[in-house]
């Protein structure tokens, strides 16, 4: 398996958007059903949304990856066209990736190539780490892994501390109706103190 950093450039790749007249397939897997189109021939490449997206989300992209993988674009459980019950209030990636699993398997795909973004590109990083043979080659977008550093032991207090001085500040900030303020804290906890302040003209 292969670990590729991902270059924006590559995902500005084509131009033709999703032919909407043509309906995407269903498949049903782990008691849900999943909505899914595909194009093109060869190793198969899957291409994985974030959390408020679907199988429509890559059209911009899957043009042309096309000409030289067989690319499937899915929804995710709970995203549009699919129509499946909330199960379990403790929903996660994990339960994604053991979807993305399933659906691997329905389709025959064998190891395969997986792009992904946010919870989409989440998923398939737990993916590759329970189920490595199933995996050619990642390239991931900002999987929020959060999860992995507060369950890790030396994570535990980097997770305890961005959530203290990043996330709860910026989540009072919005609650008092300070939105540029809690902007301000998240771009800085995220890219560097006065990060923020240095973007605006």
């Amino acid at each position: 398996m292969k670990v590729v950093l991902l270059s924006l450039l590559s995902l500005l790749l084509g131009r033709q958007p999703i032919d909407q007249s043509v309906p995407p397939t269903k498949v049903h897997v782990r008691g849900v059903e999943l909505h899914y189109i595909e194009q093109g021939q060869g190793e198969p490449l899957i291409l994985l949304h974030g959390g408020q997206g679907d199988y429509r989300s890559w059209g911009p992209q899957m043009e042309a990856f096309s000409r030289h993988y067989r690319v499937i674009c899915y929804s995710r459980r709970y995203n549009y066209p699919n129509n499946n019950p909330l199960m379990a209030k403790n929903h996660s990636a994990y339960v994604e990736a053991d979807d993305l699993a399933a659906f691997i398997r329905k389709l025959k795909l064998g190891p395969v190539h997986l792009v992904g973004t946010s919870m989409g590109a989440f998923a398939a990083l737990i993916l590759a780490v329970k189920y490595p043979e199933m995996v050619r080659s990642l390239v991931l977008a900002e999987p929020p892994i959060h999860p992995w550093v507060r369950d890790s032991p030396d994570g535990a207090a980097v997770y305890r501390e961005f959530r203290t001085t990043v996330w709860e500040p910026a989540a009072a900030a919005f609650k008092a109706g300070d939105d540029q303020g809690a902007i301000r804290i998240l771009v800085d906890g995220f890219a560097g103190t006065h990060r923020f302040d240095n973007l605006l003209p």
